[in-house]
């Protein structure tokens, strides 16, 4: 008897022993298919917590089951009436993964447009390059709908306030009701940071902070940082057909002399060739909607440039170009709180061109400057290496004039001219491969240079008569084209008028027709009946 119930205790620990050792290794997978089932039964309140469950990034990858788990719990929180925490899963979901693809085909309208809803509004700043996150998760049993902030391990000693909340410190964290919240974090010594986050129901988030030195505000470029970035960068010379030679600044990024640059600063050329040297450059890779090419240029005794973690928020940002083609000029921005997948300045870089490279207060390479306050950042580049290696192995380069050939932007030149005095002349792109800088105004005669194509041309003239005409710019030839520019009548005034003016009638022949009318008027109410008094004839002069 006693060895019967010893035996069922042990089968009892075995079984308890199993069930949790099944419960710790179950899988996403295996937890969305009991979710599934639990929906199929009309249990949405526990098929909703399997699915909450399912999404925690502990269990692995954030790969498709992950986005599956993600949709699914959207739906049921949808069809539970509760869309506030609808609208938080997704905005948290979302903001771990922007680019997650969004299932229209297995999923409700409302929840691809509840997640499409919260990519918007759950895009990640500048600052978030300096937060880490953990999360403690519940149960799949547990219904706790309170969430936490804890404060972890980070880099230095910082002060945190959740908005609303108060000052998070350090221990066991604050409970907050569920829901979307700003927060502020300071420390002496390093830039501010200001992030929004979302605490999760029956879930703990643990937030580490990785604050940026104040140096990277700087107001200029260290003596040492400058000297590596100087070392780090290529000057080649940009030859159009019709145009001077000009500059455009690469990055070294290899000592295989792999380059890269802004495919705008290399666009419709003929050649290029670094600086100082004969040898011509070839184009490995290129992206034109990415703005970004690759050129290969053979090995190189230069020191290549490291890529820069993403900015944050104050960050400054320094870009270098050259001077007539000769002298180092450095321009400076600040790194604005904007999403970080495009960096965003607070203002215009100054002292710097359109194109030319920007570098961090460790002289690490960002992107290059767009213009306005847009820095483009390297996510492409990657893509764009890879295309490069392949090429590069197949000693497959293309020359400039053949990249420029297959974009149809190489340049050709025109002449316009009018014979109208003071006339300006406007041309206008019509092409899809313009751009719009290409819209110039200069005075006639107007030697104009751009890309292949049709352009509409206006004649702006005072004393002409208005003028538009489409011209064609063939590449790699200069052709003229004049603008008649008549003169217009009706602007000059010079020429007679269709009709002669209308001689007036004097006044007292009016004077005199009124007044033999008055007369007229008494005489015929005074008549009474009998003969009709004679008719009055009034005689006006043909004006």
């Amino acid at each position: 008897m006693r060895f019967r119930r010893v035996l069922v205790v042990m089968t009892l620990l075995l079984v308890s022993v199993g069930s949790r050792a099944d419960a710790q290794q179950e899988t996403r997978s295996a937890l969305l298919q009991r979710a599934t089932t639990a929906y199929d039964d009309f249990d949405l309140a526990r098929a909703a917590r399997l699915a909450r469950q399912a999404v925690d990034p502990a269990l692995g990858p954030r790969d498709s089951a992950w986005t599956r788990g993600v949709h699914l719990l959207t739906q049921l929180l949808l069809e539970s009436d509760r869309p506030a925490h609808a609208q938080l899963w997704a905005r948290w979901a979302l903001r771990l993964e922007p680019t997650m693809p969004l299932d229209s085909a297995n999923f409700l309208a409302r929840v691809v447009g509840t997640l499409r809803a919260a990519r918007d509004s759950a895009a990640r700043s500048a600052s978030d390059a300096a937060v880490r996150e953990s999360y403690v998760w519940p149960s799949a049993t547990s219904t706790a709908t309170d969430a936490r902030f804890r404060l972890g391990q980070s880099t230095a000693p910082v002060r945190v306030l959740v908005r609303g909340v108060g000052v998070l410190s350090a221990g066991a964290g604050v409970t907050v009701e569920p829901g979307r919240y700003e927060i502020e974090v300071t420390a002496d010594g390093f830039l501010p940071l200001r992030i929004t986050r979302e605490a999760l129901p029956g879930v703990t988030t643990e937030l580490s902070f990785l604050p940026l030195s104040a140096a990277a505000a700087a107001a200029s470029l260290e003596p040492q940082a400058r000297q590596r970035v100087e070392q780090g960068l290529v000057t080649l010379n940009v030859q159009r057909f019709g145009l001077p030679t000009r500059c455009a600044i690469g990055v070294l990024l290899d000592a295989q002399g792999r380059i890269a640059v802004s495919y705008e600063s290399i666009r419709g050329a003929d050649s290029l060739w670094i600086g100082g040297s004969t040898v011509a450059v070839g184009v490995a890779a290129w992206d034109r909607s990415a703005n970004l090419a690759i050129l290969s240029a053979g090995s190189s005794s230069a020191t290549p440039l490291d890529a820069a973690p993403a900015p944050m928020a104050g960050q400054a940002l320094f870009g270098l170009g050259r001077r007539d083609c000769d002298t180092f000029v450095e321009g400076r921005a600040l790194v604005h709180e904007g999403p970080a997948s495009a960096v965003s300045l607070t203002a215009p870089a100054t002292g710097i061109e359109v194109a030319a490279p920007m570098v961090d207060f460790e002289g690490r390479f960002v992107g290059f400057y767009e213009g306005g306050v847009r820095v483009q950042t390297l996510d492409a580049l990657a893509a764009l290496n890879t295309t490069a290696d392949a090429n590069i192995a197949a000693g497959v380069l293309r020359r400039a004039r053949e990249v420029a050939e297959a974009e149809r932007q190489r340049f050709g030149v025109v002449v316009l001219s009018s014979a109208a005095r003071g006339a300006r002349i406007r041309v206008e792109p019509m092409e899809p491969w313009h751009w719009a800088a290409l819209d110039t105004t200069a005075a006639s005669p107007f030697t104009f240079a751009g890309p292949a194509g049709r352009y509409r041309v206006h004649l702006l003239a005072t004393r002409a008569a208005a003028q538009s005409e489409v011209v064609t710019v063939a590449a790699g030839t200069r052709s003229r084209s004049t603008l008649s520019g008549r003169t217009a009548i009706a602007s000059t005034g010079s020429a007679p008028t269709a009709q002669r003016e209308r001689r007036r009638v004097p006044k007292w022949v009016w004077y005199t027709a009124a007044g033999v009318g008055v007369v007229a008027g008494i005489a015929l109410s005074g008549s009474g009946g009998g003969d009709p008094p004679p008719a009055v004839i009034i005689s006006v002069p043909n004006p």
